[in-house]
């Protein structure tokens, strides 16, 4: 699928999610500008990577910038960070949906960690963008939905994050896809569980 349909998906997903918390916000008398600091067991993220062109490159030989991969998570955190007052995170279930090539989709799990990434109390968004990459545009972009543990933990005042995530991946709505899919047939023999390690580090000013 092209990442015009993809962005509006996402779009349509996170704008309800501001719509919920703008009217829990509202029921408790919170106007205006959110908290950020405030903390939910239920959090959202949305963690995407995108291709940039060199500079040195050639108008021809430029590409434009293009999504290469989506993440959307959903946490709910089981305990606190166990670390202060002054810090946020703690032990989580996470599920969702990733989209685009293996190698990015296990490389951007820091992207929407850290006080710097929180657009409300209970959604965090993060992005990278990439010089133009021969490994990406040659594999495959999956599919595949999500399911693990995991830990975040990072700071109020600023400074380093840390998370990690121990899950596993499995082959799934095969409609929504960044450009060139993988065979069915891969799918089935390489993506029908498959586990997943992940660790993001984040550093905010």
């Amino acid at each position: 699928m092209r990442a015009a349909p993809l962005l509006l998906r996402l779009a349509v997903v996170l704008a309800g999610s501001v719509c919920m918390a703008g009217a829990a916000w509202a029921q408790q008398g919170l106007q205006l500008k959110p908290d950020r600091q405030a903390f939910t067991h239920w959090q959202a993220r949305l963690q995407v990577s995108q291709s940039q062109d060199d500079d040195a490159l050639s108008f021809d030989a430029r590409r434009g910038s293009r999504l290469l991969s989506a993440n959307l998570l959903a946490d709910y955190y089981l305990t606190g960070s166990g670390l202060g007052a002054g810090t946020r995170g703690g032990l989580r279930a996470t599920g969702g949906l990733m989209l685009g090539p293996m190698s990015l989709l296990q490389s951007s799990s820091g992207l929407a960690l850290g006080r710097g990434a929180a657009l409300t109390p209970s959604l965090s968004a993060g992005s990278r963008s990439l010089s133009l990459l021969t490994g990406p545009d040659r594999e495959p972009n999956l599919s595949l939905s999500y399911v693990g543990v995991g830990y975040t933990s990072y700071s109020l005042r600023g400074g380093w994050g840390f998370s990690a995530d121990l899950g596993v991946v499995g082959g799934g709505a095969s409609a929504l896809r960044l450009g060139n899919s993988a065979p069915q047939a891969d799918l089935s023999q390489d993506l029908r569980y498959r586990p997943v390690v992940q660790f993001g580090v984040s550093y905010s000013f």
